[in-house]
């Protein structure tokens, strides 16, 4: 799973790749929605995070990968 730093730094790198000289518009728009994208959920997975920090570790769920 990613984490936050992970997820931002991914993000930074769409927004650096979208304004590359060479780019298509249309891949522009797209990296930056990606972008988007993965900040949103750097800040889902903190809260995440903090909630599991919160609770009671009897109340953790275990987390499963696909």
């Amino acid at each position: 799973m990613l984490n936050v730093t992970e997820c931002k730094a991914h993000a930074v790198e769409c927004k650096r790749l979208g304004i590359v000289s060479g780019t298509s518009v249309r891949r522009a728009k797209m990296l930056k929605m990606i972008a988007r994208t993965l900040t949103g959920l750097a800040t889902q997975i903190g809260r995440y995070d903090t909630l599991v920090k919160d609770e009671k570790p009897e109340q953790k769920p275990a987390l499963t990968h696909a």
